[in-house]
């Protein structure tokens, strides 16, 4: 059964697909937008595995996804947070109303010292049709690492779906100094106009291969326009290095640095496939009334250093290469599993 809902005045109809990615991801072969995940200013990961189709024209037409479905209150009563050398981790549980629930995706948001997660269902059939589930109590169980990158000292409380799970503190030795810049999540946000913002789409050979696309929408039902798309232009990088902590689980951290010529460093996006994790450095946008003049950026050029964190939670054990703008940076190593028992 397919789905209709509201998108900024359209009527959109969606159908279901599936996606392994939470970035998303341009198809050259067949044309196809791949958006795991898209925001509204009302939720989080609302929206989920939408297709867009390349039409003529810079035209796009949205040809399948769906609304995510929230975790029920009700099954989430039990959780706790517990923060391990400037990391912290949730737990949290309860149970299903019947064996056709399980949990899907879960999304971050940060406002003020609190950090909200949205928990969803997995999509599944009962969703959009009549199918037979048992009425027994299924309990489930979820750990996660939270995304602390660019926090500054202080009490944080946790709550998923509104419900609190507790809080933690991060000290000052592992916060953010005052002269930190946090870049949150990379992900597509619908506006309440319609306008699709995606900050940036990896391909199959090129992570960060395009970055700031912006689609308006059009009179045509389910057709969006592409008003905007930059392409990804890689940072000179001349080095790269992991630091791993001595708490367990492990975490990672890679700092890069090079140099730079009128345009300062932008948008780092990280991705991991298999034991390879793949970065791409891009440069800035400079505004359009900013017109840099070649000879002077080419007599002038200016160091710069950037630190990410890489999600190495709940990764087996093994090696992990390293790879930044195409180039091979070393390895490190996980001596045993990174998980909690």
């Amino acid at each position: 059964m397919k789905k209709r809902f509201w998108i900024g005045g359209l009527l959109v109809l969606f159908s279901i697909v599936a996606s392994a990615e939470q970035v998303p991801v341009y198809d050259e072969s067949t044309q196809t937008l791949m958006l795991p995940v898209v925001d509204t200013v009302e939720q989080r990961g609302k929206y989920q595995d939408a297709v867009l189709q390349h039409l003529e024209d810079n035209r796009w037409r949205i040809v399948s996804g769906r609304e995510g479905v929230l975790i029920r209150q009700a099954y989430q009563p039990r959780g706790q947070v517990h923060s391990i050398d400037g990391a912290a981790y949730v737990e949290f549980s309860g149970y299903f109303g019947s064996g056709c629930e399980a949990l899907g995706l879960i999304r971050q948001h940060r406002y003020q010292h609190r950090i909200e997660l949205v928990a969803y269902y997995e999509d599944a059939p009962w969703m959009h049709e009549a199918v037979s589930c048992t009425t027994a109590l299924v309990p489930f169980n979820k750990e996660l690492q939270l995304d602390l990158t660019g926090l500054a000292a202080g009490v944080y409380e946790v709550t998923v779906n509104g419900f609190s799970l507790g809080s933690f503190t991060l000290d000052a030795e592992h916060a953010c100094s005052t002269s930190c810049n946090w870049v949150p999540l990379h992900e597509p946000f619908l506006a309440s106009s319609g306008q699709l913002n995606v900050p940036v789409v990896n391909t199959q050979g090129q992570v960060g291969a395009y970055h700031s696309l912006v689609f308006l929408p059009t009179q045509e039902s389910g057709i969006l326009q592409l008003l905007r798309a930059d392409i990804g232009v890689q940072m000179q990088v001349l080095k790269a290095e992991v630091a791993l902590s001595q708490s367990f689980p492990v975490q990672a951290k890679l700092t890069v640095s090079g140099q730079f010529s009128c345009y300062p460093p932008g948008l780092i996006e990280v991705r991991r496939q298999a034991n390879v994790f793949e970065l791409a450095v891009l440069r800035s946008v400079l505004p359009d009334t900013v017109e840099p003049n070649e000879v002077d950026c080419a007599q002038s050029l200016e160091s710069f250093e950037r630190t990410v964190a890489l999600d190495i939670h709940d990764l087996d054990a093994g090696e992990y290469t390293i790879r930044v703008n195409g180039m091979d940076y070393g390895s490190f190593q996980l001596a045993q599993d990174n998980r909690l028992p």
